[in-house]
Order: structure tokens, then C-alpha cells, then sequence
């Protein structure tokens, strides 16, 4: 039997969404691939259709008698291939006291099981598009005596309720505790096995100053990362225009030319795209035509740029070539978002600038104006999934989160240098940072993309390792005319030589061929553990494999002027 009910918790969110559906009658959320082009009384009527399905699904004994889960059993699972459903099913589950633990659509049946073993949850609420890997999900725990609950998410398949968002109220005894969680996210696994982020419900209770009605959000990332997944709920709460698109630098260039956007924020590799695409399609359009584009970024409010250090040169095109201030922030899956932002006014010299702690949060180093960075704000997580010991070791007496990262203070500012022993490693007495010289290496104009990494060569010996792919020769404006045709080690040595000591310079290279790729998360952080396995193994006599070019560590010299420094490396 239908459930009637039509009201949400009494809760800041939930009264917070109500205020601003009666107060926004424009379309919200805008997904063309998919056909989705939602206001906010479609949008109310889809998570109250969610919530109810999902009422019916679940046992009664697990919800207490105003429809709101209990305690011992908070989480459910969310599968979908599409982000308005996942704001639907988001906000459903939420809607119910419920805390929703994301799963990725090619997740393996097996992975589900021990997600569900460690968070006590049998139920998936999916998309229609996933019902039959939910229906793999059910038969394999099945196999291990574990009955899995489903239920769908509704959108668009029933009429608008009458009245729309005014049909809608607040259950005023439907209180849901601010402690309680609301979402589990899991990291990158970029630096350790993933864990599970568990947030509380106050993290969707502070509302984005920054973000309105008027706003235009254009929405590339993948839900399964924090700066994915938080817009897709904060947006909406905010009476903001989200529209989804793809990360192809032609498809937002053209999106931008047509108009109206205020907000783009993206990780360092999405930025360097744009730039790329502009410099080798853009530029060579008429004036008249590009200053279009140009003025059309220019209106980009808030640009923002996250997830990894941007170079320095990608920070002047954009504030220089383009004149947009783009920002970059520092933050953290358990943070919930941004931590620390520059400002338009940062000096973009300032290599590895992060800038300073935003509102609310607070920053100290470990060591003073030196060491690992230690932060708190009021919507940082409260735990890891199933993990005491994890937890207990991310926190320090007063609860600043350990967040692994060495960094320095430079006036009011914060540069980064790393995360500890993987970002820095020694040459002789000399420790290197890779982090500056894959800088160094990203600013050189015929790279377009690389990385650097530590690896061991058959000596045990730690060698700076750099991973690229060159740019076409026919694309590359800024080379100098005696480029050779076969860029190789001694050529990127030279280049960089310029602004580093010879001890820091990369004694191997692996050139990427067609096809290869360096291996990434979904957030397009590098995981460099997989990539020194993938491209820069030792074969069976312990020997690099012959595609890795590798020069004498000790022998080998760059053919430009030497600097005082260079001494630093005999």
C-alpha cells in the first residue's frame, strides 16, 4: 500500500530546501545527455515518491513511529549511473534519518558484501539502468545467506504532486540528531587502502554563502569523490542552476562561449585541458570570436581548481592570458570539502601556495611554521567505517585531524612540500622534492601530461622517475626550433636544468605510447604506486626494462649553464 505521507524531518536542511522550492520556480538541475531537465517541484516529488518506496521496502522495526530509521541501522547503499538520481536518492535516504554509502556502477558483487558486512546495511536503493546488478548483488549474497533489500529510485514516472513543494511540510516531531551520519565516502586510495569517510548529518546542514539562486554550477566530476558528490546535494539546497556535463575541454569551452556560467571548479588536469584546447584550437580563431570566449570565461565567478597543485604556469594563463582569477583550494575527503583557498590577489609565483584556512576552520602546522598540516572545521568526519584503530590514529589529542601532508607557512599563506616520505626522497644528503619537480616538469610547454616518481633500479638505488607524453610537434608553439624529433632523456633534462639543481633533475624516463595511460582515481589523482608497477618494473635480473631510458646517475650532466647550486648534487 502507498504511503501518504508527504512530510520531511525536522531538520535545517530539509526546512532549508522548502524556503528556497517556494522561493525558485526555475529549473534546477539540467542533464541534457540523459533528458533531465528538473525544478523543484519535480524534484520534491521524486525524493517524496523515493522515500515512500523505500518505506515500504525496509522492515518496520528498523524505523521508529515518526518513519525515521533507528540508530543501529542508519546506512543504505546508492547505485545509480546518473547524478539527478543520485540527488533523488540522496536526499531520500536522508529524508528518513538514513546515511547513503555510495557504490560505483561497476562494483563487483563481492566488494558489496564486505561493504556490507562492515556497515550492517542489506539495503540497495538503485537506478532502474542498475536493477540487474543490484539482482547480481541479491543472488551472490544469497550464496552467503545474506538477504539483500532492493528498492528503485522514482523519477519522473509519476505525476507532480498537487501543489507541488507547497504540498510538502515539515514533520515537526521527525527530529533527526546533527551527530548521526549521512554519508560515507571512501578515499582515494591513493596513499593507503581506501576507508570509509563517515560524515555526520552536519555536514548538509551549513549552506553555501558563496552560492545562490542565479548561480550557474557546471557539474563534471564523478560522485564517488567529495568534490563530485557534495555539489549534487549542496547545490540544490541552495537554489542554484546545476547542469551536468562532460569533462571534454571542447564541451565546456563551448557551454562557457554560449554564456551564463558562474561557477567551474575542477581539479588541476581539468584546468591545464582547458588551457591546452585553447592554445592549440581556440587561439587561431578570428578576434572578434575569441575575445567571445574570453569575455564568457571572464564571467566565471568562482573558478576553482582542486585535488592536486596546479602549476605555476597554468596559474598565470588564467589569471594573465585569460584575466580569471582561478583559485586553488586544499581539502580532504574527511574535511568534507575545501579547507584552505588562495585568494584572487595570491601571488601566482608562490609555487605550491594553498593558501589560507576558509571560514570555520582551523589550521596549525606540527612543528610551528613547519611540518605536517593539522585541521579542524565543525563538518569534518567523524569516523572510519568499521576501523577504531584507523580512527584513533587520524585525530590528534584535540581533535585536529592528521592529515599527512608536510607543508610551511610563508607569511599568512601555506605552501605544500608533500606528503611525508612518498613525495620526498634522498639523493645522497639531498632530499628531493618530486612534488617541485613534477612542477617543473608540468610547466615545460611540450609536455602534456606526466608525472614523477621515486623507483628503485637494480642497484636499490632511488632514482627520479619521469612519466610522460609529449605534445605533437605541429601543436607545440613554445619548443625551441632545435627540438630534436625523438624527444629524450637528456632533452627534459636540459629544460629542466633551467630552474632546478642537477640533484633533483629525473635520471629515467618512460615516454607513454599511444594507448597507455597514466593510471588514475575517478577524481584524476595519480596513483603513482600503480604506475611504477606498470611502467617502470624490474625484469627478471633485476634490471629496468628496456623502454625506460636511464642515465648514470653520477656521470650523466645537462649541456646547459651549470648554477651555483649544482654543487649540491657531487
Amino acid at each position: 500500500m502507498e504511503i501518504k505521507n508527504t512530510k520531511l524531518p525536522n531538520e535545517p536542511a530539509f526546512v532549508h530546501l522548502l524556503k528556497v522550492a517556494r522561493e525558485v520556480k526555475d529549473v534546477i538541475f539540467y542533464d541534457p545527455t540523459h533528458g533531465v531537465e528538473s525544478d523543484f517541484d519535480q524534484l520534491l516529488t521524486d525524493i517524496v515518491r523515493t522515500r515512500n518506496l523505500l518505506l515500504e521496502s525496509i522492515p518496520n522495526l528498523m524505523f521508529d513511529q515518526r518513519h525515521i530509521l533507528r540508530d543501529q541501522n542508519p546506512y543504505i547503499f546508492l547505485l545509480t549511473d546518473m547524478k539527478y538520481d543520485y540527488t533523488v536518492g540522496a536526499l531520500a535516504i536522508l529524508s528518513i534519518g538514513g546515511a547513503f554509502i555510495p557504490l560505483p556502477n561497476d562494483v563487483m558483487p563481492e566488494e558489496v558484501l564486505e561493504h556490507i558486512r562492515r556497515s550492517k546495511s542489506k539495503v540497495i536503493l538503485g537506478s532502474d539502468t542498475c536493477m540487474s546488478l543490484v539482482e547480481n548483488i541479491q543472488r551472490h549474497g544469497c550464496l552467503h545467506d545474506l538477504q539483500v533489500i532492493s528498492s528503485p529510485i522514482c523519477v519522473k514516472i509519476s505525476p507532480i504532486l498537487d501543489g507541488g513543494a507547497t504540498s510538502i511540510g515539515i514533520d515537526e516531531k521527525a527530529i533527526v540528531p546533527l551527530e548521526r551520519p549521512s554519508m560515507v565516502l571512501f578515499t582515494s586510495g591513493t596513499s593507503g587502502p581506501p576507508k570509509g569517510v563517515v560524515h555526520t548529518r552536519k555536514l548538509f546542514n551549513g549552506f553555501p554563502s558563496l552560492i545562490g539562486p542565479g548561480d550557474v554550477v557546471l557539474h563534471h566530476q564523478h560522485p564517488s569523490w567529495v568534490a563530485g558528490a557534495l555539489p549534487l546535494i549542496r547545490h540544490p539546497l541552495s537554489g542554484a542552476r546545476l547542469e551536468v556535463i562532460s569533462s571534454d575541454p571542447a564541451v565546456i569551452w563551448k557551454r562557457l562561449h554560449q554564456g551564463g556560467v558562474t561557477i567551474l571548479t575542477g581539479n588541476p588536469r581539468i584546468w591545464n585541458g582547458l588551457m591546452r584546447y585553447f592554445k592549440h584550437h581556440l587561439c587561431s580563431l578570428p578576434s572578434k570570436e575569441l575575445n567571445q570566449y574570453i569575455a564568457a570565461a571572464q564571467k566565471i565567478r568562482l573558478a576553482q581548481s582542486g585535488g592536486m597543485v596546479p602549476s605555476s604556469s597554468l596559474m598565470k594563463f588564467w589569471r594573465e592570458e585569460i584575466d580569471l582569477a582561478l583559485r586553488n583550494s586544499y581539502g580532504a575527503t574527511e574535511l568534507g570539502g575545501r579547507g584552505l583557498c588562495t585568494s584572487p590577489d595570491t601571488d601566482v609565483g608562490l609555487q605550491f601556495c594553498i593558501g589560507r584556512p576558509r571560514r570555520t576552520v582551523e589550521v596549525k602546522l606540527s612543528d610551528g611554521d613547519h611540518g605536517e598540516i593539522l585541521i579542524k572545521n565543525p563538518v569534518m568526519f567523524s569516523h572510519y567505517l568499521g576501523d577504531e584503530s584507523a580512527t584513533q590514529a587520524a585525530f590528534t589529542e584535540d581533535r585536529f585531524f592528521r592529515t599527512g601532508d608536510i607543508a610551511r607557512k610563508v607569511g599568512e599563506d601555506y605552501v605544500l612540500e608533500g606528503r611525508g616520505e612518498r613525495d620526498i626522497i634522498k639523493n645522497g644528503t639531498y632530499k628531493v622534492s618530486l612534488l617541485e619537480v613534477e612542477q617543473q616538469l608540468l610547466n615545460l610547454p611540450f609536455i602534456q601530461e606526466g608525472c614523477i616518481v621515486s623507483v628503485l633500479d637494480s642497484h636499490n638505488v632511488s632514482r627520479v622517475a619521469a612519466l610522460v607524453r609529449f605534445e605533437k610537434p605541429n601543436k607545440c608553439r613554445e619548443i625551441e626550433l632545435h627540438r630534436p624529433d625523438e624527444p629524450s632523456l637528456d632533452f627534459i633534462r636540459d629544460h629542466l636544468a633551467i630552474n632546478l639543481p642537477v640533484y633533483m633533475l629525473p635520471t629515467a624516463l618512460r615516454i607513454l605510447r599511444e594507448g597507455e595511460y597514466i593510471p588514475q582515481t575517478a577524481s584524476h589523482k595519480v596513483i603513482k604506486a600503480q604506475a611504477v608497477q606498470q611502467y617502470f618494473q624490474l625484469s627478471d635480473d633485476s634490471e629496468l626494462f628496456g623502454s625506460v631510458e636511464l642515465c648514470d646517475i653520477d656521470a650523466c650532466k645537462p649541456t646547459v649553464r651549470s648554477r651555483a647550486w649544482d654543487a649540491a648534487g657531487k
